[in-house]
């Protein structure tokens, strides 16, 4: 890695530390050379870091750098900076600041793209920090015989290490956040998902219609294998005369309901008809537990088993 520090001067005010320019080098066996530009104000304010664009680009694999910039980049996140190039004379570039770099390695294709940004946040950020430079010979001239100068500069840099390191952590603490609400919006998809269907179904539903609705989550899920695994986890009665039934967890719980009705036979007798109904509350609440074990085997331990096997209310081992 190699620096250059350069300086410009106030001609109004006489300051010869007016603003402070540091120049950066680094060489990665993988993403070759990414050049750096850290601004720095000698009033005290915030430093500027502009990564060259074309380095960026080239370093996660696209071919066209300007098209990639205006595809990925918002326009308030590039700038043009005189950089030194290889021939060693100062010529207008193109630049992007952290907000751009992390546009475009989001925007990549490139599998490496993540190890790039780990790179740039890990080992260029921190770099920028050190003190180690080369000063050109003017400005040394300047510092030397000039004590303001000499303390601007050393301000400077110290602004620079704090406003870099305060930089990184940020950047830690936004990609913690980040992290965070990704994992916090995956749990919510299945609850995202069932709520349009739900929104229309704001009264009990028979559990035949429930497997129906857990189906868009779970594949292999029917009305059987629905039965079953209630009855297996004790929400419907296994008891022959109050053969799936809710049980008194189920009821209490609110998730589920029994619905009763007579009907007349053939001969005019009168019949009572028992059917567990799957409430409001329970449609959402059998949506979360069933999802939640998606991905393995949920009715391994819920055979489908025959009237009198348990006795109401009573829980799979």
């Amino acid at each position: 890695m190699s620096r250059k520090i350069t300086g410009e001067v106030d001609a109004v005010n006489k300051n010869p530390m007016k603003a402070l320019s540091i120049e950066e080098v680094f060489e990665h066996e993988t993403f070759k050379r990414i050049r750096t530009l850290t601004e720095l104000s000698g009033n005290g304010g915030e430093p500027q870091i502009w990564f060259v664009a074309r380095d960026v680009c080239a370093a996660l694999g696209f071919k066209d750098a300007g098209h990639a910039i205006k595809r990925h980049v918002e326009r308030e996140d590039t700038a043009k900076r005189r950089i030194l190039d290889p021939r060693g004379c100062h010529m207008p570039t193109t630049v992007i600041n952290e907000s751009g770099l992390y546009a475009l390695s989001m925007g990549s294709r490139l599998p490496a793209a993540r190890r790039f940004k780990h790179y740039v946040t890990s080992v260029i950020l921190p770099s920028v920090c050190r003190h180690g430079a080369h000063i050109e010979d003017e400005l040394l001239g300047r510092v030397q015989v000039d004590k303001a100068a000499f303390d601007t500069l050393i301000a400077a840099l110290a602004l620079a290490a704090d406003g870099r390191r305060s930089a990184v952590e940020a950047l830690e603490k936004s990609t913690a956040e980040a992290h965070k609400w990704q994992e916090a919006w995956r749990r919510q998809q299945p609850e995202a998902a069932f709520a349009r269907d739900i929104k229309t179904s704001a009264d009990s539903i028979t559990i035949g219609a429930m497997a129906k609705l857990i189906h868009h989550q779970v594949k292999d899920m029917g009305q059987n294998r629905l039965f079953a695994w209630m009855r297996a986890n004790g929400y419907l009665c296994r008891r022959k005369a109050f053969w799936n039934d809710p049980t008194q967890r189920a009821l209490e719980q609110g998730v589920l309901e029994l619905y009763e009705s007579r009907t007349a036979d053939k001969k005019g007798r009168m019949r009572l008809y028992r059917k567990p109904m799957v409430t409001a509350r329970g449609q959402q609440y059998f949506m979360e537990v069933i999802t939640r074990q998606f991905g393995r085997d949920v009715f391994a331990e819920a055979p489908i088993a025959g009237p009198g096997s348990a006795p109401c209310g009573e829980a799979a081992s």
